[in-house]
């Protein structure tokens, strides 16, 4: 067997994997050609990660536990008891958050500022083992929360976001009734996500998303009450009328993409479903193909022009018009 001295492993961004999964990763260096204390000072490493990430996980845990147990009027007193334990000395942030009442919020704000030095000391013990790239967010001029008013800064270094995509008129309600249908299901437990059960296309949502064939197998009858007005909402696929003609995020995506057609660029659009990559492809096919007719019709005016142009063009013994 070849030795090997280098090795580069590729893949997703840590923080969308398992812990067990990234460590798995990591079981590549036993196929390195390494001297032996190389290799005992990676594995105390990786052995060293792998509790941190633990102590994170679990710290984690403790923080979700005692987050659900405030309770909404909490609000106030959360918001000032983290302001003012913010401004204090690291070393004592602590010692004050336990002095705060009620006893709910002071184990809240403690296993917050326990949950914050756990990820930091993950990230330190990560920095040795990833390539990140972090992405410049001076362009994030916008604002969440109560630092929405402010209008004279450039973005907020925690709460800071980016707009999405607005979504408005009859393409609006059927996100709205997908999110009722899907709190439902989950017996109102957890808040859906705005936009995120609706996928990436009307196809894929009709055809192979788990969420659609769960709403159609609920013994609630009025689930599946939901889910027949969105399926007419959404309508059927047929040769003369896609759905996701009106489906916001993949026009948005077929209009950059042709707008890159017509300036002489190419496009690679990335899609996580098959189904929403086919109807990507149907679509920005199709505007391709108008856009060419407006043209051609410019150009040459009746088809039949065009076709004995490009007969003529593609036989090398018919001179051109």
């Amino acid at each position: 067997m070849q030795s090997r001295r280098n090795l580069e492993a590729f893949a997703t961004t840590p923080f969308q994997l398992r812990h067990d999964e990234l460590l798995s990763l990591l079981k590549l260096r036993r196929v390195l050609s390494l001297p032996r204390e190389r290799c005992e000072t990676l594995d105390q490493a990786v052995a060293t990660l792998g509790s941190s990430m633990k102590a994170a996980r679990d710290a984690g845990e403790i923080f979700r536990r005692r987050w659900k147990r405030l309770r909404p009027s909490d609000q106030g007193v959360v918001a000032d008891a983290w302001t003012a334990v913010a401004r204090t000395e690291e070393s004592e942030r602590q010692a004050l958050a336990a002095q705060i009442r009620p006893p709910r919020i002071a184990h809240a704000i403690v296993s917050a500022l326990d949950l914050e030095q756990r990820n930091l000391e993950l990230r330190r013990h990560l920095r040795p083992f990833v390539i990140r790239h972090q992405h410049p967010r001076g362009y994030r001029e916008h604002f969440v929360g109560n630092q929405a008013a402010l209008t004279d800064g450039h973005g907020s270094p925690t709460f800071s976001w980016f707009p999405g995509m607005e979504v408005r008129g009859d393409a609006e309600l059927p996100h709205y009734l997908m999110m009722r249908a899907v709190a439902l299901a989950k017996e109102e437990r957890g808040l859906p996500n705005l936009g995120a059960e609706m996928t990436g296309s009307y196809r894929h949502l009709v055809e192979t998303a788990a969420v659609w064939r769960k709403l159609a197998e609920a013994d609630s009858p009025l689930l599946r009450e939901y889910r027949s007005v969105l399926k007419e909402m959404i309508g059927n696929r047929t040769e003369v009328h896609d759905p996701d003609d009106e489906h916001r995020k993949v026009q948005a995506t077929v209009h950059r993409a042709l707008e890159f057609f017509r300036r002489g660029q190419k496009s690679l659009v990335f899609c996580v479903y098959t189904k929403t990559a086919e109807t990507i492809r149907d679509q920005i096919q199709a505007a391709i193909d108008t856009y060419l007719g407006e043209i051609r019709e410019r150009v040459f005016g009746e088809a039949s022009v065009f076709e004995n142009f490009r007969r003529r063009f593609f036989n090398r013994r018919e001179p051109l018009p």
